[in-house]
């Protein structure tokens, strides 16, 4: 009888999904495990985007009127997101495996995804947004149901629909849980990423001539932009990587659950 009782105890913990807090704990361990190496694969290609975007801004070639290289630039940057984003997760994947990985072979499996991986964000992004403009609530439903299907390509090779299915299957049961560790994670991502850059911008500010009312005014001007653009690409490229593993660990954690179901 205590056998069967302790087995079903088991049972049960095996189905119970990653807590908030333990999932934000983990991935903090595992960065500062890890960090030089995630830094590196955003840095490698991350950082010159952004040093070209500063000049750009710079030499006042991108500017709200003109529309065309805004959107050129920012076209560019969700494909350059994109691939860094594969990478980040074939690095990750490949140390939970255990293999040896480095930036630039992290980077070698991109092509093969890269083109998969688009197509099917593109088609969550599509179903998602048409979701939220005509109800609203199932946008957020299906929102977490697909979470994960970015990671299914890189990791399962599956894609567009089948990678959507995979992913709400996985969240299927737990959608609640799945949410608030989502939103958790994506709070504690924004408030790293935020304080680091307000302390380098004040402390530009107070270097460049003091800190004063123009001090937050200057955050939404034309000519503070080429420092503001490249100060964003520090924490950018510091914490990118955790956002990426914020929900691998909660992808690996439901495939684990799953298995045990099966």
């Amino acid at each position: 009888m205590l056998v069967r009782v302790s087995k079903e105890i088991k049972k049960i913990e095996k189905q119970k999904i990653i807590g908030a807090g333990e999932l934000i704990q983990s991935s903090w361990r595992f960065y500062l495990k890890h960090w030089k190496l995630l830094v590196g694969i955003v840095a490698m290609v991350y950082l010159p985007f952004a040093i070209v975007k500063f000049f750009l801004y710079q030499l006042k070639l991108v500017h709200r009127t003109n529309l065309l290289v805004v959107n050129l630039l920012n076209l560019v940057g969700l494909f350059i997101g994109a691939f860094i984003t594969i990478a980040l997760i074939n690095a990750i994947d490949s140390i939970f495996r255990g293999n040896q990985i480095s930036a630039r072979k992290a980077y070698r499996l991109v092509p093969s995804r890269f083109w998969a991986y688009i197509i099917t964000m593109i088609l969550a992004g599509l179903i998602v947004s048409a979701g939220v403009f005509l109800f609203v609530i199932p946008g957020f439903i299906f929102f977490v149901w697909f979470a994960f299907a970015g990671y299914t390509v890189v990791i399962e090779k599956v894609k567009g629909s089948r990678a959507l299915g995979r992913s709400k299957e996985l969240v299927s049961g737990h959608w609640g849980k799945v949410f608030w560790c989502l939103l958790a994670s994506s709070i504690t991502y924004t408030l790293f990423s935020s304080l680091l850059f307000l302390f380098l911008f004040f402390s530009y500010q107070l270097v460049k001539g003091g800190l004063g009312e123009a001090t937050f005014t200057s955050l939404v001007q034309d000519k503070t932009k080429p420092i503001i653009s490249l100060l964003t690409s520090i924490p950018d490229t510091l914490f990118w990587s955790l956002f990426i593993l914020f929900p691998f660990l909660l992808y690996r954690d439901l495939k684990r659950i799953k298995a045990a179901k099966e």
